[in-house]
């Protein structure tokens, strides 16, 4: 483990064999799983690439609450569909309690990307919310190194397509479409408002 300390770049990209094969969502699941007990111990890296042929589950909540890359500058994640969960007392986990820790005053990340990512319906991670809690560290924090903050395509985020509706059964699809169309509304409009704060932070 200890050559992983020693790393600077560190990518990861999991895809199907070709000529007709492709693993199924179990190894998804289970591949993540199993690299998420070594990043870690990825503490110098400067940039960490994670990404997937297909929409699949990534590193779970406990391996992005593990982490602790003081280092890292650019942040690129490709086709993973998150099912965060509020942890007790309100604290963020996975993915959105990452940034946060990574966005804060003296950071380093500089760069996040997000490439047709989603989160699960009725997670607790919604993305106008991330959006809103990055537009306030980087508007709050005159230290933070953030200059560019990517979702794509955001064609997905007005037509509703970064959430999916996961294992939840019995739903109402009728419903389901009717609030998927109000929060990509709100969805946008917060990414806007990042948009527009990082615009005039780097222009500053």
């Amino acid at each position: 483990m200890v050559f992983l300390s020693e790393l600077q770049t560190l990518s990861i990209h999991v895809c199907s064999l070709g000529l007709g094969f492709a693993w199924t969502d179990e190894f998804y699941v289970t591949f993540w799983k199993g690299i998420g007990r070594f990043l870690p111990a990825a503490t110098n890296v400067t940039s960490l690439v994670l990404s997937s042929d297909r929409l699949s589950s990534g590193p779970p909540c406990e391996a992005w609450d593990a982490m602790s890359l003081p280092s890292l500058t650019s942040l690129t994640l490709e086709f993973f569909v998150f099912s965060d969960r509020e942890a007790f007392g309100g604290v963020n986990t996975g993915l959105q309690g990452f940034l946060q820790r990574h966005l804060q005053a003296g950071s380093r990340l500089r760069e996040v990307v997000l490439h047709r990512c989603c989160s699960t319906y009725g997670s607790d991670l919604v993305w106008a919310m991330v959006y809103d809690r990055i537009t306030d560290l980087v508007s709050t924090s005159f230290h933070s190194a953030l200059k560019s903050f990517e979702h794509t395509p955001s064609s997905w985020i007005l037509q509703g397509e970064n959430y999916v509706l996961g294992e939840h059964l019995g739903i109402n699809l009728h419903d389901h479409a009717h609030q998927q169309e109000l929060q990509a509304v709100l969805d946008l409009e917060a990414y806007n408002r990042l948009q527009a704060i990082l615009g005039t932070s780097n222009d500053a």
